[in-house]
């Protein structure tokens, strides 16, 4: 039978974006990293983004040193600096998994000369204030020690804030440095040699080091850092941070770090071998203690909260829950996000400090890119084949029970050429036609400009709008284009043709700018212009 009508309403999009190949999400970043590169003097960054088990991009960017012509690449290697706490944080739910420690066992119990200048924060203090860095212990970060036994010996010597305890974060490193040494006393061993048994070598991470003679002896593939000193980019040296190493001393690409992610990403599962239990996972991504906002404000500003779990700052994102851990070292900057819900991932590492500036904008650029695009053919399949006999009643109830009915009623009009008498019975009567007395704050001349803008990243011929009605923030446009079908576009491979893509949106704006969008498609239309039929049984 021909390709059945319902099929539509199953590419509802929130923030809709076709099939994206890793060429398309090439050319809508490419502009974006090389305009980071030039306006805010980056030297260079790599860049991994995953999606559920399966890398969809993966590129370097920029020079290795300024003024040298080696370029990095997705194996360059980075300190990636506090990336490598949610690998500690891991340890220690492995040993959990194993009943070898619980989250709330006390620190006396592991390193029995633990002493802090408060008794009763001594005795209190347990793993899991140390993996969310609520300790209370204050400036640990500036302790000079020979070895971490030593270290635990200064501690004694560290001023500590009863009140700070548990309710704020305070020495970052101290914290983990601490949690790294429990995994030493309750294995016999080096951290170094713990998290390279248990997570570099199952999870494939070969060209990830834990000093940084090991990484200089393999390769000379390294991004040198980078620092800004009166407005000058200045080449600077690896930093030796071995004392703290359970905190910040990972050294790696983000080809590997994106394995450690997909991971993370795959319920404590790299392929098809667990890691880690869910358990400890849920753990790990249940917060601990209220992130201050000097962190919320430079990593997620447009939350309402940031909180830390075990390992991980946690806040939310249009309505996305956002597992992130951002790390800097003198010279570099790192970060590692991913969104559950989205099934979206990403690493970026870069060979400059204080670069959060750009790349925080860029996390967000990519998750309002990606996070309802990734995979949508795929997806409409799956239920599709799914439903397959069910009838279309059931179809129409999966639509439903996900709070997507309204297209329903899209589709019964969509092919009729009624726009008007359309949008007026899904909104108000009083709904205002071609902006003229609109609340949105946009001219309709700019809004054409963004719509085309909006879909320039795809083969368009020519674009055509047809009508626009437009109350409060939101405008609906139908409109079409013209397009060379020269690739994988909404699940059919390329056929070199000229194909008439039509489709019905509304449109969120704020402050001059589309912020969100919901799109149906027409896929019918399309689909007969290709002459696809799809086969139910």
């Amino acid at each position: 039978m021909r390709i059945i009508r319902y099929l539509l309403a199953i590419f509802l999009l929130l923030v809709s974006i076709p099939v994206l190949s890793q060429s398309d999400i090439k050319a809508y970043l490419d502009p974006i990293i090389e305009k980071i590169i030039e306006e805010k003097k980056v030297p260079g960054l790599a860049i991994a983004i995953v999606n559920k088990d399966s890398i969809i991009f993966c590129k370097g960017y920029g020079l290795q040193r300024i003024g040298e012509p080696d370029l990095i690449d997705e194996h360059t290697l980075f300190q990636v600096a506090s990336l490598t706490k949610p690998f500690t944080a891991s340890l220690m739910g492995m040993l959990k998994d194993q009943g070898a420690v619980n989250w709330d066992d006390p620190v006396l119990k592991y390193i029995p000369d633990f002493k802090l200048k408060d008794k009763r924060l001594t005795e209190l203090m347990t793993i899991r204030d140390l993996l969310s860095i609520r300790t209370g212990i204050i400036d640990g970060d500036n302790i000079n020690a020979s070895n971490r036994s030593e270290f635990v010996h200064l501690l004694a010597e560290q001023a500590v804030s009863p009140a700070m305890f548990r309710s704020q974060q305070t020495s970052f490193n101290t914290s983990f440095t601490l949690a790294g040494h429990i995994l030493e006393t309750i294995q016999g061993r080096g951290w170094e040699f713990i998290v390279k048994d248990n997570l570099l070598v199952p999870l494939g991470m070969n060209e990830t080091y834990t000093n940084i003679k090991s990484a200089w002896e393999v390769t000379s593939n390294t991004a040198v850092p980078h620092l800004i000193r009166i407005n000058e980019i200045i080449p600077s040296s690896w930093s030796d941070v071995s004392l703290v190493s359970p905190a910040g001393g990972i050294i790696s690409n983000v080809t590997d770090m994106s394995k450690f992610l997909r991971m993370m990403m795959n319920e404590g599962r790299l392929d098809n071998k667990k890691i880690i239990e869910n358990t400890s996972l849920n753990s790990m991504f249940e917060p601990q203690v209220v992130v201050g906002n000097s962190f919320k404000n430079i990593f997620n500003p447009e939350a309402d909260l940031m909180s830390f779990g075990l390992g991980w700052f946690l806040s939310e994102y249009k309505g996305y829950k956002v597992i992130e851990m951002e790390g800097s070292l003198p010279g570099t900057s790192s970060l590692m996000a991913f969104v559950p819900e989205a099934e979206i991932g990403m690493v970026i590492l870069t060979n400059m400090n204080f670069a959060f500036s750009s790349l925080v904008p860029l996390k967000f650029q990519i998750l309002d890119y990606i996070i309802s695009g990734i995979n949508i053919a795929e997806k409409a399949d799956g239920m599709l084949k799914e439903k397959q006999g069910s009838g279309e009643s059931d179809i129409q109830k999966s639509i439903e029970e996900k709070n997507k009915s309204i297209v329903i009623k899209w589709l019964k009009e969509i092919n009729k050429s009624n726009f008007e008498q359309l949008f007026d019975e899904l909104w108000a009567k009083d709904c205002k036609q071609y902006f003229n007395s609109s609340n949105v704050a946009v001219e309709y001349d700019d809004f054409k400009e963004m719509i085309y803008n909006l879909y320039e990243e795809y083969p368009v011929i020519s674009h055509e709008i047809h009508d626009i009605i437009a109350r409060d923030d939101k405008v609906i446009a139908r409109f079409s284009a013209r397009v060379n079908h020269d690739r994988l576009m909404f699940g059919a491979p390329a056929t070199n043709k000229e194909l008439q893509w039509s489709a019905i949106a509304i449109f969120q704006i704020k402050d001059g700018k589309i912020q969100n969008r919901w799109e149906v498609t027409d896929l019918l239309g399309m689909y007969e212009q290709l002459g696809m039929e799809l086969q139910s049984e």
